[in-house]
């Protein structure tokens, strides 16, 4: 069990990363913000002068989609990347393919349950 646990690590940055990305994409605009004129004095070194925080993406539907897409996709990758981890870790052990495989079957049906049910929960409507 030890052997196998880093490659959990994947699939929770999956997460962090799809968990996250709403907040990131409203918080790097105050980030931006804040470099264009970093001491308040109206200098605008990016050229950003009249440039407003929104969250005007989170109106419609295509930039939604992509949004949810994204994260979707954030998700499946980690996940992915897991199974392909756990599988070198597997291999590196001295297991022979087929020891090897069979070995991790339970670890990759956890995943892929562990995956659909992350997916459902990120499309499931929020009140």
């Amino acid at each position: 069990m030890c052997l196998f646990a880093p490659s959990i690590l994947p699939i929770a940055l999956g997460y962090h990363v799809a968990h996250y990305l709403p907040t990131f994409l409203v918080e790097v605009q105050y980030v931006v913000q804040m470099l264009d004129d970093p001491l308040s004095n109206g200098a605008h070194f990016l050229g950003m002068d009249g440039f407003y925080v929104t969250t005007g993406f989170f109106n419609t539907q295509d930039t939604v989609r992509r949004i949810w897409l994204s994260q979707a996709g954030a998700v499946v990758v980690g996940h992915v990347v897991a199974i392909l981890m756990a599988h070198a870790l597997a291999m590196r052990d001295g297991a022979d393919r087929r020891r090897a495989v069979l070995g991790q079957a339970p670890l990759a049906v956890f995943m892929v349950a562990y995956t659909f049910f992350g997916l459902w929960l990120l499309a499931s409507p929020r009140g």
